[in-house]
C-alpha cells in the first residue's frame, strides 16, 4: 500500500542499518506509517504505534485475517470519507485509494502507468505485508507515551518544515528531538529518518532519493538521512 512519506524505496537499506545496531534488543517503531520497515524485520519483541486510528485499525484487522477489497468506487470512497469512527476499511480507503497515499487526499481510481486500480495495488501490498505484521504489538498512541529501556527505536516522524500530515495533530519537532535525547539517556539506541537534525546529532547513513513532491521540472530530489543517538557508554 502506498503511503505518503513512506520508506518503501529505501526500506532495505534502512533495515540493514537497524540490523547492524540492534543485536538482541527489542524493537520499537512509534511512527508506523506505511509499515515498510517493521515488516522487513524479524526476531525478538516488536512494538509499533501511530496516532492515526484508521491506520492502526487497518493493521490490526490484517493481523486478524481481514481481506482488503480489490475494487473500491469513488461513491464508496466519498461515503466512507464522510463517515465517523475508525475501521480497517476506512484506513484502506484513506491511504490505499488516495493519490500518493495521502490521507483522504482525493480518490485515485486507475493507475495510468499500470492500468491496475489503486485499490488492487493497495490490497496486493497489504497482503505482502501481512506476514511481517504478525506478532507485532500495535497501539494507537503518541510517540511520547513510550518509555522503554534497552530498545532500538526507529522513528520516521513528520519532517520539519514540510507539509503537515493529514489525519494527525500538528507536530512539534523540537519536542520530538528532546524525547529522542531522553530515550538515548535511558539505554535506547535511537535512529531517526529526517532531512535535518540538531547539529550535535550525527548522520550514520544518507542517500539522495526522489520525493512525492513535484516541482515545475518533475519530482524533487532530497537527501534522506538516518541520524543516530546512542546510549552513554555504548559502542
Amino acid at each position: 500500500m502506498h503511503y505518503f512519506g513512506g520508506k518503501q524505496r529505501i526500506a532495505d537499506e534502512i533495515c540493514s542499518v537497524i540490523r547492524l545496531l540492534r543485536g538482541d534488543r527489542p524493537y520499537l517503531e512509534p511512527f508506523l506509517g506505511g509499515a515498510n520497515i517493521i515488516t522487513r524485520l524479524s526476531g525478538g519483541r516488536r512494538v509499533a504505534s501511530d496516532v492515526v486510528p484508521d491506520l492502526i485499525e487497518l493493521y490490526r484487522e490484517l493481523q486478524n485475517g481481514w481481506v482488503p477489497p480489490r475494487d473500491f468506487s469513488k461513491a464508496e470512497y466519498d461515503i466512507i470519507r464522510a463517515s465517523t469512527g475508525s475501521s480497517a476499511l476506512r484506513g484502506f480507503a484513506a491511504f490505499g485509494c488516495s493519490f500518493a497515499g495521502k490521507y483522504f487526499g482525493g480518490y485515485a481510481g486507475q493507475d495510468k502507468r499500470t492500468t491496475v486500480s489503486y485499490a488492487s495495488n493497495a490490497a496486493n501490498g497489504l497482503e505482502k505485508k501481512r506476514p511481517g505484521l504478525m506478532n507485532v504489538e500495535l497501539s494507537c498512541v503518541s510517540y511520547d507515551t513510550h518509555q522503554p529501556t534497552g530498545y532500538l527505536i526507529y522513528c520516521d516522524p513528520p519532517y520539519a518544515n514540510t507539509t503537515a500530515y493529514a489525519g494527525a495533530p500538528p507536530f512539534d519537532s523540537a519536542r520530538f528531538w528532546a524525547m529522542c535525547r531522553w530515550w538515548a539517556a535511558n539505554d535506547n539506541i535511537v535512529l531517526v529518518s529526517e532531512y535535518e537534525a540538531p547539529s550535535d546529532i550525527p548522520v550514520c547513513w544518507e542517500k539522495q532519493v526522489q520525493t512525492e513532491i513535484r516541482g515545475k521540472l518533475g519530482r524533487i530530489d532530497r537527501t534522506e538521512k538516518l541520524f543516530l543517538l546512542m546510549p552513554k557508554g555504548a559502542l
